[in-house]
């Protein structure tokens, strides 16, 4: 017995001792403790943290793009700078200056002033786009030139055959080519040119510039507008196309002007009821061509309309002659009832 005691007691030191030899690389508790705790810290300290100030920072460096805005130009509700050329439209009608001849050379018409003085020749294009009827009068004793300092000098008659209508209204889609004349110092720089509008709800000036245009200055055009034949007031007169003549021969040969062509029309007109008297007088007609321009009457051609006033009941016929551009397409004949009146009667030409 003591022998086995003694040799149980020899054999369990041994097997601990071969057990600890075998497993001497295991750690103890305390040392994975430890190294549990070191790992846990390690990985509180790396692990970013999503904060709100961190997350700012992140999206502030998405780069900014601009934003495009439309800034407003006072300038843009203006009036445009005007120059000579342009077409000016105000409150319906409308202006342009085709030709400035400065010095104009006079002819035996027209005796100048003084050595001091000059003549020029100005020509417009007058239009009623949309207003109200447009009476001109007297043009060539009322439109006025304006120079750099401001002073005005009125038209004068100087030229045998551009004699502005004697009187005339003009219906929307007609218009008047106009030429003027004026005299003004020979040292005057020209500014901009008036011309008279009076109507039944405008009166004053319509202006356009006399200044040259500058280079690269892009020309306001003028308006287009389709003419038609405006319908005529029953009044009690009518008025018929009878014939027409593309080759007029004036009386005298030095009638037409130089460029143009003489046409003719004969038109018969008649008092039917007209309680006032129907004026008969050929220089009360006017040509109105495709375009809307609008031409006075030349005198001098035979079997032409005769002057007179027609009662009720009573008619006369006669011949009407037109100097036109050679381009121009005639197309109606515009004839005003009575001298000084609004009232205006319209046939259509057939060619």
């Amino acid at each position: 017995m003591k022998k086995i005691i003694i040799f149980t007691l020899l054999i369990i030191p041994i097997m601990i001792f071969l057990i600890s030899g075998c497993c001497s690389n295991v750690p103890s508790d305390s040392v994975i403790q430890t190294a549990i705790a070191k790992t846990q810290k390690a990985e509180a300290t790396n692990t970013p943290s999503f904060t709100p100030t961190q997350l700012f920072t992140w999206t502030s460096v998405i780069p900014t793009i601009p934003i495009i805005t439309a800034t407003f130009n006072p300038t843009a509700t203006q009036q445009p700078e005007y120059f000579q050329g342009d077409a000016v439209y105000q409150n319906g009608y409308e202006l342009t200056v085709t030709k400035v001849q400065d010095p104009f050379t006079p002819n035996f018409y027209f005796v100048q002033s003084g050595n001091n003085q000059r003549l020029i020749l100005i020509e417009v294009i007058i239009s009623n786009i949309s207003g109200v009827p447009l009476k001109l009068s007297g043009l060539d004793t009322s439109s006025k030139v304006f120079d750099t300092e401001g002073y005005s000098y009125t038209s004068i008659f100087a030229a045998p055959y551009d004699i502005s209508p004697f009187y005339v209204s003009l219906e929307p889609g007609e218009k008047i080519d106009q030429v003027l004349y004026f005299e003004l110092p020979k040292t005057s720089i020209l500014s901009k040119i008036n011309i008279p509008i009076n109507s039944s709800e405008q009166g004053g000036n319509i202006s356009a510039s006399l200044e040259p245009a500058p280079k690269g200055h892009i020309f306001i055009p003028a308006q287009l507008s389709n003419y038609s034949i405006p319908t005529s007031s029953d009044l009690g007169y009518s008025m018929t196309f009878l014939e027409y003549s593309d080759s007029a021969q004036p009386l005298n040969p030095g009638e037409n002007k130089p460029g143009n062509k003489l046409i003719a029309v004969q038109i018969s007109l008649e008092n039917d009821s007209g309680v006032d008297s129907l004026d008969a007088d050929s220089m009360n007609a006017y040509l109105v061509d495709k375009n809307g321009f609008v031409y006075s009457a030349s005198h001098g051609i035979s079997g032409e309309l005769g002057s007179g006033s027609l009662g009720i009941g009573e008619k006369t016929k006669g011949w009407i002659m037109f100097s036109i551009p050679k381009e121009s397409i005639p197309f109606a004949v515009k004839y005003l009832t009575q001298m000084f009146s609004d009232n205006y009667l319209y046939t259509e030409i057939s060619q």
